[in-house]
């Protein structure tokens, strides 16, 4: 399966290829976001610009936090996470919100038990910022399938690595 555009005869027509591109709302979206990303750079206006070094390095340290508990899951050959988890108190009469457990959030929650810097930066990250999310762990399991990919695809193409099938 290809994607991408492959008809270039018609690229210049009118109201085909580039040119009706160039008029869809996704290009007009992302040429104006990246007029502003641009005009940000230029105005020395970036997010990091605007923070402090210290608020970067708390950043640093809470997402190579999370990193390291990926990086255990994954050289141990662990899932990250199991079933939706319903909470034991359910004394109210609105249906509880799901909890997604897992090792993942078990590790993370340990960690931050045995580090308190990293508990104190946990409890001031904004809550859409936490990078926990099951659709986080999604990405992360994709990235490292993708990774994964590419190491089996370079091993294929070498005379030097051995790949033992299963």
């Amino acid at each position: 399966m290809s994607s991408g555009f492959n008809n270039w005869k018609t690229a210049l027509e009118e109201g085909r290829g580039l040119l009706k591109h160039a008029s869809s709302q996704i290009h007009q979206t992302a040429a104006a976001m990246w007029a502003k990303k641009t005009a940000r750079t230029d105005t020395n206006l970036t997010i990091q610009s605007q923070l402090s070094a210290a608020h970067v390095e708390r950043n640093r340290y809470y997402i190579k936090s999370i990193g390291e508990v990926v990086q255990f899951l994954a050289v141990n050959e662990l899932s990250f996470r199991g079933d939706v988890e319903l909470p034991a108190d359910n004394a109210v009469d609105e249906p509880p919100e799901p909890t997604f457990g897992g090792l993942f959030m078990k590790m993370f929650e340990f960690a931050m038990s045995k580090d308190a810097h990293l508990r104190s930066i946990s409890q001031t990250v904004p809550k859409n910022a936490k990078y926990t999310s099951p659709l986080i762990q999604n990405d992360v399991m994709v990235m490292a399938e993708m990774v994964q990919e590419v190491i089996v695809n370079e091993c294929k193409n070498s005379d030097r690595c051995i790949l033992h099938q299963m």
